[in-house]
């Protein structure tokens, strides 16, 4: 972390350090390791499981356990929908009957600025 002048934060469950600027860090630890390619290839794809992550209190929904995916940006699909610079970009399938919360009675929301 150090040649991305980036601050380690030790995990809780695992040995490898967290990254402290990163608002939902996971705690991962490798699980396997594909080899990709033929003989000449040099790429290799790890599994992770993450059994924690942590989230900054001013991403999470008031009132619950849950990422507020109107704070959290930039992801391109995050919880079943389709998110690019603060604003949900189209309708996606696997949203729908998940009560996201477009869904919810109060419909649209506006993505927020900063961190609480």
């Amino acid at each position: 972390m150090r040649g991305a002048h980036l601050t380690e934060q030790p995990s809780e469950l695992v040995r490898a350090p967290r990254v402290a600027e990163c608002p939902v860090p996971p705690e991962c630890r490798v699980v396997a390791a594909h080899r990709l390619g033929g003989p000449g290839a040099h790429a290799t794809a790890f599994q992770a499981e993450a059994p924690r992550t942590h989230v900054e209190e001013g991403l999470v929904t008031p009132g619950t356990h849950h990422v507020d995916p109107d704070g959290w940006d930039p992801l391109i699909m995050k919880f079943c929908e389709f998110y690019g610079g603060g604003h949900r970009l189209r309708p996606s399938r696997p949203a729908d009957g998940r009560n996201t919360p477009h869904q919810r009675p109060g419909g649209e929301r506006t993505a927020r600025t900063g961190t609480a």
